[in-house]
């Protein structure tokens, strides 16, 4: 697994650093597989539309206080990114996608299981890839094809679960799995534009504000909806809490921090991992039913985004500028 140069430091150091980076994505993907569990602890009580809204909230609260004195320094040094007319419409489309994706997931979830969802939910993989092919004219390659299809075959083995065409139709998960997958979309437009925004700025110029933007996308929504269905419980707060403080806000910072020493090929090998995870701790912490098709489906997904992340590893954007060491990456 690879680690990025960084400018001005040996290879020891670079080494080092890149240890410490694979700690930081390994401890990011294990917070966020942990969303679909928390999500199920809280939704009852709260409607699931304001468990989106308090969670993009809570995470972006998080991110200004975690990343404030990183841009009290950009803007000290006069390096803050001042965004243009087109940059803010990516923007825009970063908010409307996370805002949409955390609506339809959190509203999937508590359709269907955990385990299918973090499955499911790879959409977004696939989705992200068709956007670069299109919109940024990504290189088009048989082992891309080839990873995209394995992955959308794991996604549908999944969804199916051995279920017949009468039975598939009456489940009572199929509406979750038919929303998870949406949600997956959704990101794929918030994804899209992080990897272009991502070249000019950090956490506090394009994480911070999409993450404001979604809670607005998602207040709107939450507004039509009474917020409680009963009075929540000290240990629901203290799931919402998690949910969004460290599964959203810390999630977040220690991926961007992984990302400033290793290359982002690796990260997204590593992220891949996910699913898996999730379908551990469901197994062992709500005791679902781990199936043949739903463990080689994990197995389809799992090495469908690998062979994706590997043979498009070095078609990544150039960045317009280099940040420095202490900038955020």
């Amino acid at each position: 697994m690879s680690s990025r140069r960084v400018p001005g430091v040996g290879r020891a150091t670079a080494k080092r650093l890149g240890a410490v980076g694979v700690l930081y994505v390994v401890a990011a993907v294990l917070l966020w597989s942990c969303v679909p569990l928390l999500i199920k602890q809280v939704a009852p009580p709260f409607d699931v539309r304001w468990v989106a809204l308090l969670r993009l909230v809570m995470g972006a609260a998080f991110l200004v206080v975690a990343e404030g004195l990183i841009a009290d320094r950009a803007s000290a040094t006069g390096a803050r990114i001042r965004w243009r007319g087109r940059e803010r419409v990516w923007l825009a489309l970063g908010g409307a996608g996370i805002g949409g994706n955390y609506l339809l997931y959190t509203l999937g979830v508590a359709r269907t299981t955990a385990t299918a969802a973090n499955l499911i939910v790879q959409v977004e993989v696939i989705g992200l890839a068709l956007w670069g092919i299109l919109i940024l004219k990504e290189p088009v390659t048989r082992a891309k094809g080839l990873g995209m299809a394995l992955c959308f075959s794991g996604v549908s083995l999944v969804a199916w679960n051995g279920e017949s065409l009468a039975g598939l139709a009456q489940s009572r998960y199929l509406a979750g799995n038919l929303i998870i997958a949406a949600g997956g979309l959704s990101w794929s437009i918030y994804g899209l534009s992080q990897k272009v925004l991502l070249r000019s700025g950090g956490v506090a110029e394009t994480v911070i504000p999409i993450l404001v933007i979604g809670a607005g996308i998602a207040a709107i929504a939450a507004a039509f909806a009474p917020p409680l269905s009963r009075p929540p419980t000290a240990l629901e707060l203290a799931y919402l809490g998690a949910l969004g403080f460290a599964c959203t806000g810390m999630g977040y910072l220690l991926m961007v921090r992984g990302l400033r020493v290793m290359e982002a090929s690796s990260v997204a090998l590593v992220s891949a991992l996910m699913p898996v995870f999730t379908m551990i701790e469901a197994h062992l912490l709500l005791g679902e039913e781990l199936t043949g098709f739903i463990l080689g489906g994990a197995a389809l997904v799992v090495g469908g985004i690998a062979l994706m992340v590997v043979t498009g590893a070095g078609g990544r954007l150039k960045p317009r500028r280099v940040p420095s060491e202490d900038a955020p990456a």
